[in-house]
């Protein structure tokens, strides 16, 4: 077996190898197979290997299950290591943000807008906001 190869496209290559021993006249059981199939594994099947071996009768149990049993292993590993390369994600945007807070918080730098680029909310009280003249008294008059 490759290692990157999985269980289903093993399982196919061994058939096809299996199919032509038939054709050319070799009788196989499901047993030869079985013991053939479980040698050839990737060592990351190893723990699987040993546990089928020690409490399943591997001559009652058909290829198929073998190879059922085989492949929702292979899926609880991916599925771990999924987990694990998500959980690393997620460590490294923390510290990453950690870093972040520690320098000051995000840099604005090359964000700011408008004039003397202080934005809204800061300057002088006087000019703020929009109108005519903005120093001064206000031109309009109360009416009573």
């Amino acid at each position: 077996m490759k290692s990157n190869e999985s269980i289903a496209e093993f399982y196919t290559r061994v058939i096809i190898v299996a199919n032509q021993l038939r054709r050319n006249g070799e009788t196989l059981v499901d047993m030869r197979i079985s013991e053939k199939l479980l040698r050839s594994l990737d060592p990351k099947f190893d723990f699987i290997v040993v546990t089928l071996e020690e409490t399943k009768d591997l001559e009652m149990m058909s290829v198929e299950e073998l190879v059922g049993s085989l492949q929702a292993h292979e899926q609880k590993v991916t599925r771990r290591s999924d987990d694990r390369v998500l959980e690393q994600a997620l460590q490294s945007k923390l510290s990453l943000n950690e870093k972040r807070y520690e320098q000051g918080g995000t840099s604005q730098q090359g964000r700011e807008r408008g004039r003397g680029s202080r934005g809204r909310g800061s300057g002088n009280a006087e000019t703020k906001g929009r109108g005519r003249g903005g120093r001064g008294q206000q031109n309009h008059v109360l009416r009573g």
